[in-house]
């Protein structure tokens, strides 16, 4: 069972390491009450350690013990040369990237306010027992969406539960002859338009009412990520190559 734990310890090298290394100057300062060859460990970096390994405590002497194995692990890595290595230093680059961009969007979420009222549930309950009569518009960019240049239209019949999310809450938001804004779907831009609602049968009542509202409520809240995120985009100046140029916006 150890040789688990020790291969566990190999994969947390990358965040681990990083934080060992740059702990190591600092805790050589005070007095080490744990010595793993150069490392040095002082009691007040032990015990943050150990405190954010929480809310699963364990004994602290078998803490300690991993964390032995884990800097040995990370010590044989350095004599290898493995953290000078360009797919380790991808690796690092990845790590930092994607949890920078996980605490703005934690951050951002938590700003949020959204609220589903008892007619949204309702309407969606209608949405789900009919066949939805609309026209997909499409567009070259946000730009040419924004002023409504629009290249094409194409009809579409199909029953609202059959609709990708990309699709369906725009067309939940509107009535019949109302058109959306310009969507987002991989690197085009679309807009819908609801020609008409056909109500096939009775509304459902399989879905609870608190189903619904976790439905809305998420579309809802990526709808508003989504806007933001495009918003950062109208605001940023941004280059792209096309065809060996490149086209600059923004």
């Amino acid at each position: 069972m150890k040789y688990i734990y020790y291969i566990a310890a190999a994969i947390v090298l990358v965040s681990g390491g990083v934080f060992s290394y740059l702990a190591a100057n600092t805790s050589s300062q005070k007095k080490a009450v744990l010595i793993i060859n150069d490392r040095r460990i002082s009691e007040e970096e032990l015990d943050a350690l150990y405190a954010s390994k929480l809310p699963y405590p364990r004994e602290k002497s078998e803490f300690i013990d991993e964390l032995i194995t884990r800097e040995l692990l990370i010590q044989e890595a350095r004599k290898a040369g493995i953290d000078k290595e360009e797919p380790f230093r991808k690796s690092i680059k990845n790590f930092y990237e994607q949890s920078l961009t996980k605490v703005l969007l934690d951050r951002k979420f938590a700003t949020m306010s959204i609220t589903v009222s008892d007619d949204e549930v309702n309407s969606y309950r209608t949405f789900l027992s009919s066949r939805l009569h609309f026209t997909v518009l499409n567009a070259e960019s946000r730009e040419k969406a924004l002023k409504g240049n629009y290249q094409g239209e194409e009809r579409r019949i199909a029953y609202f539960d059959d609709l990708a999310d990309a699709v369906k809450y725009p067309l939940f938001l509107l009535k019949e002859g109302e058109q959306s804004g310009p969507l987002r779907i991989g690197d085009r831009y679309y807009a819908v338009r609801l020609d008409r609602i056909e109500v096939m049968k009775q509304p459902t009542t399989d879905i609870a009412d608190a189903g619904i509202r976790r439905i809305l409520t998420e579309w809802k809240r990526e709808r508003m990520i989504n806007d933001w995120i495009e918003g950062l985009r109208d605001k940023a100046s941004i280059t792209i190559p096309v065809s060996g140029k490149e086209t600059a916006r923004g």
